[in-house]
């Protein structure tokens, strides 16, 4: 079970390994699992944008490279 303290906007798989994957919450951060690291706490935490600028609600792997792209209401 994952606890982020927030609402999940989205969750993404990358489709270069079968135990990474990662979310965004609404509270503007994005969260990346490896879950041969590590089964309960992500590997990074990263605030994209403010609480009072936007939600997070997608994100997205690049099919080849290991980079993410998010996007939020605005």
């Amino acid at each position: 079970m994952f606890d982020l303290v927030s609402q999940v906007g989205d969750i993404a798989w990358a489709p270069y390994s079968s135990t990474i994957f990662a979310a965004v919450t609404f509270d503007g951060k994005v969260h990346v699992f490896d879950l041969k690291v590590d089964k309960y706490h992500a590997i990074c935490s990263q605030q994209i944008v403010s609480k009072k600028t936007g939600r997070l609600n997608h994100i997205s792997f690049n099919p080849h490279y290991p980079v993410v792209i998010v996007g939020d209401n605005m």
